[in-house]
């Protein structure tokens, strides 16, 4: 998809995005990944269907643009396909609202103070992952003509085709590739969940850890999905995880460590929730 001949549908679709976090601040990129696969496969229903007020927001701004422009059903899943990536693009910075921060920036909608302390976040953290100024700039907007190597042309490419499968090539996808697309894969497992399908989650969860069993994250995002509906089975995920950690003796230890943190944080949390 060229983003540039759809940039009167997309435009839109992202300012109300970013509006609704000015005024929503707790909302994660994980709602918004939720109100667009919603609106992909509901959008002909009438608008007392949508009870999620970003996905009411959504289709009255879509309703005024498309009556100075015409789009054809498959171009608009081409485009709510288009956003998906671009949050599933943003997961690498290791931040639950890392779009929704990314698409205010970009839009220049940001409070200044807000829009200065950002930047100097982004810069800190992708300092921490060795990234060049070129390659910081471009993440800022700065240089729009920053080429990226072949081989994250190549990842970006599978990316945005993941989300034009169906269900079994998805899973299929995500049992052989699912390490090096850790978002794609927590998009999966969350959708599974969200949709009720309970027993193809555990079947998958079982099929992946038959593979990957020191893959660490897979224990986290199952803790994450049952965190608030479950805790005795959130907190047994995040127990594996730790046990499957201390086995795996060729692990760098900041990240060995970062894995453990993030899993104690979590046992802490749903110690505490647990109080009277």
């Amino acid at each position: 998809m060229r983003e540039e001949e759809y940039a009167d549908i997309l435009g839109p679709i992202e300012h109300t995005i970013a509006s609704h976090y000015l005024v929503n601040r707790t909302m994660r990129d994980r709602e918004v990944t939720t109100t667009l696969n919603n609106l992909k496969e509901n959008y002909d229903k009438p608008l007392d269907f949508f009870s999620n007020s970003l996905e009411v927001r959504v289709i009255k701004r879509l309703k005024i643009v498309l009556r100075h422009c015409s789009l054809t059903h498959h171009e608009f899943k081409l485009v709510i396909n288009y956003l998906l990536w671009s949050i599933n693009n943003r997961s690498w910075m290791q931040d639950q609202q890392a779009y929704v921060k990314w698409i205010t920036y970009a839009l220049g909608i940001f409070p200044e103070k807000e829009e200065a302390n950002y930047i100097k976040k982004v810069e800190k953290f992708a300092r921490r992952l060795g990234m060049n100024r070129k390659q910081i700039d471009a993440i800022l907007l700065r240089d729009t003509d920053m080429e990226l190597p072949p081989e994250e042309i190549d990842k970006s490419k599978e990316e945005s085709e993941f989300y034009l499968l169906n269900q079994q090539q998805k899973e299929n996808f995500l049992l052989e590739k699912g390490t090096f697309f850790y978002s794609l894969l927590q998009d999966h497992l969350f959708e599974l969940f969200e949709g009720k399908h309970f027993d193809a989650l555990n079947d998958f969860y079982t099929k992946f850890i038959g593979k990957y069993a020191d893959f660490i994250p897979i224990y986290i995002i199952m803790a994450d999905i049952h965190i608030d509906s479950d805790t005795l089975k959130s907190k047994g995920y995040l127990e594996v995880g730790l046990r499957k950690l201390q086995e795996i003796s060729d692990l760098p230890p900041t990240l060995k460590e970062r894995l453990e943190k993030e899993m104690k944080g979590y046992l802490k949390i749903l110690k505490d929730s647990s109080l009277p």
